[in-house]
């Protein structure tokens, strides 16, 4: 017997329910630089992304594209990965966030991480008196 449209619909918002408490079951992770979001031209940062133990896989976006990816090591045992950037640019400046995977599931993104770049930091200059 074909099921009825009543059967269907109640599949379909069982399933929508679903989904969407598997989604909601994931805390968004937070991203962080270190040492700062301000960065002077040619120096390193690092990007700190924190998400659960049970995360697989991370992944870090950079205004729109996927800028690296990470499988944290040992799995299970930490709750945070670091992608580090050696030499800060104008191209490397810009909007990040970041994602973490546990399973087939994705967390919503993090909240938007705006690195800077400064110009390069004043050099000492000496006063004679």
């Amino acid at each position: 017997m074909p099921p009825t449209p009543v059967a269907l619909l109640c599949l379909g918002l069982h399933l929508s329910l679903r989904t969407s408490i598997q989604s909601e079951g994931l805390p968004r992770p937070v991203i962080q630089a270190r040492p700062s979001f301000m960065v002077p031209k040619g120096q390193s940062v690092t990007l700190w992304c924190w998400g659960t133990r049970e995360a697989e896989e991370y992944r870090l976006h950079f205004e729109g594209g996927v800028a690296a990816l990470k499988r944290p090591r040992p799995p299970g045992l930490v709750d945070k990965v670091k992608f580090f950037i050696p030499t800060m640019a104008s191209s490397t400046a810009g909007q990040y966030h970041c994602f973490y995977r546990r399973g087939e599931l994705w967390s919503e993104p993090s909240s938007s991480l705006d690195l800077v770049v400064t110009g390069n930091p004043p050099t000492p200059s000496r006063t004679w008196w």
